[in-house]
């Protein structure tokens, strides 16, 4: 039983130790404005600490420990059950001739789009270079350290691509996915029945056709883009809280 234990407390110190190194190389590649940027780091430390179970929990009741355990065991299956609601929505294919294409924004620095918002970008471009009758409705304000508005930092980018300026609706006010949507909506008041394709990050796209929807519009379409490969965990597991954020306030 004492093996067994060691072995436990042996395998939750090395996931906790991997943990936090990513972690610090998430922290070393985003920063350290964002909150959730520290959360595996932080996520790694906690595992070391529980990796002392045995002793952190010795003066426990059972039932306080089966209690936890069918906790943790809760938050597993809601997390996993999340996320391959998510993934899957990455891998829906954009249908073709869309009357809408709507780009979703990201991060605007002083040398240009973030390269988040890069691959988005190019995934635009080659829709609507593919898709000539399609127009975008470029979604995003300007947040307070950026040069400029998403939406513009899109118009300049497609434009110097050469697509049509006639082709490029701005929508510079809003400021989350929600608002997104809502501004879309606005601008199509009177075509909300358009075929529409959103594009944006594949681990993105769940929660914008969710808002999508609560917006309004019904015949929606997904096209995604993929960013650096060594944040894939970190994005992902953001999106199952920003997902179950929107779920709940906007779920009414």
């Amino acid at each position: 039983m004492r093996d067994k234990s060691q072995r436990e407390e042996k395998m939750l110190r090395s996931i906790g130790c991997v943990c936090a190194l990513y972690g610090a190389a998430v922290l070393c590649m985003l920063g350290l404005r964002h909150v959730f940027n520290y959360f595996f780091f932080g996520m790694g430390l906690c595992l070391i600490w529980l990796s002392r179970w045995n002793t952190l929990t010795a003066r426990w009741n059972r039932k306080l420990r089966k209690a936890f355990m069918a906790a943790c065991l809760t938050g597993l299956l809601l997390f996993a059950g999340t996320e391959i609601k998510i993934l899957s929505a990455g891998f829906k294919g954009a249908e073709k001739q869309a009357d809408y294409l709507l780009l979703l924004g990201s991060q605007v620095r002083e040398s240009g789009p973030s390269y988040d918002y890069w691959v988005r970008l190019k995934a635009a471009y080659e829709y609507l270079s593919e898709n000539p009758e399609t127009k975008v409705i470029a979604c995003g304000g300007k947040g307070e350290s950026e040069p400029m508005s998403e939406a513009e930092c899109a118009y300049r980018y497609l434009k110097q691509w050469g697509i049509e300026e006639s082709r490029i609706i701005k929508e510079e006010k809003s400021r989350n996915t929600f608002e997104n949507m809502a501004n879309a909506a606005e601008i199509l008041k009177d075509e909300q029945s358009s075929k529409i394709v959103i594009v944006s990050a594949c681990y993105h796209l769940c929660r914008a056709e969710y808002l999508a929807h609560k917006a309004g519009f019904t015949d929606i379409s997904l096209k995604g883009s993929v960013g650096r490969y060594l944040l894939i965990p970190h994005y992902y597991t953001r999106e199952f809280f920003a997902y179950w954020k929107d779920v709940l306030v906007h779920g009414q």
